[in-house]
C-alpha cells in the first residue's frame, strides 16, 4: 500500500525545487568524486578518506532524491480554501486550553 501525500500547490512546487537542488548537489558531488579519483594514484583513490566521504554523501543524496520523488508520485494536490478566524483547516495550528473549575 502506497502512502498518499497531501500537498498544496505551493507545497508541490517547493518539493520539486528541493529535488532540483538535491540533483544539483549530486552532480557537484559527482564532479568532486571524479576530481578526487583522477588526482589519486591508481587504486589509492579507494583508500582516500575524502573519496569515501564523497561516496557516502552520494548515497545519502540518492536516498533523499528517491524518497522525495516517491512523495511527488503519490501526491494529491489539495485546495486550501480561505476561511474566517472561527474555522480551521489542514496544517493549521490549534491551541487548546483546558479550564478546570
Amino acid at each position: 500500500m502506497e502512502n498518499k501525500t497531501f500537498l498544496t500547490k505551493e507545497g508541490y512546487i517547493e518539493l520539486e525545487q528541493q529535488i532540483e537542488r538535491l540533483i544539483q548537489e549530486f552532480n557537484e558531488n559527482e564532479k568532486s568524486m571524479s576530481y578526487c579519483f583522477q588526482n589519486a594514484a591508481g587504486d589509492e583513490a579507494h583508500d582516500n578518506g575524502e573519496f569515501d566521504a564523497l561516496q557516502q554523501k552520494e548515497g545519502l543524496l540518492v536516498s533523499q532524491i528517491n524518497t522525495m520523488k516517491k512523495r511527488l508520485l503519490n501526491a494529491t494536490i489539495i485546495d486550501v480554501p480561505e476561511l474566517d478566524d472561527n474555522q480551521i483547516n489542514i496544517n493549521d495550528t490549534v491551541i487548546l486550553r483546558i479550564i478546570c473549575w
